[in-house]
């Protein structure tokens, strides 16, 4: 499935912005295939976050309510979890390894932990270099 239908990179950075301007700490965000033991697969936009997740559900629907989110992206689910989260510390690891923008892992081990596929569009970068 091409994942340019489901959202782009422009839409994902009016997301961030939107919940930045709006006093978020956001500090990446992407969006990732999650594939079930049946076959079925879900796209999932996944922001890295401090706040609570119930904050972050609060501002999401006024937002939306508000149309300060692209509206082509309401089909999509998102999902607020925290920067040591295990998923969110490797992805953004093997982005900031990677040094792009958007950075496309497809089929990868790293660390660990198997990525079907995942799209960087936003992360902090790393402040120490790799060793």
């Amino acid at each position: 499935m091409d994942t340019g239908l489901l959202v782009t990179d422009d839409e994902i950075g009016k997301i961030i912005e939107a919940f930045r301007v709006d006093g978020a700490k956001v500090d990446g965000i992407y969006l990732t295939r999650l594939t079930s033991e049946d076959g079925t697969s879900e796209y999932v936009l996944r922001l890295i976050t401090e706040d609570r997740p119930h904050d972050m559900i609060v501002r999401h629907v006024r937002l939306a309510r508000e149309n300060k989110l692209p509206t082509s992206a309401r089909h999509i689910r998102y999902d607020y979890i925290r920067p040591d989260h295990a998923e969110a510390s490797r992805v953004i690891e093997y982005a900031q390894a990677m040094g792009t923008h958007p950075v496309i892992i497809e089929n990868a081990a790293w660390r660990g932990m198997y990525l079907d596929y995942v799209r960087v569009v936003s992360y902090q970068s790393r402040t120490t270099a790799v060793a």
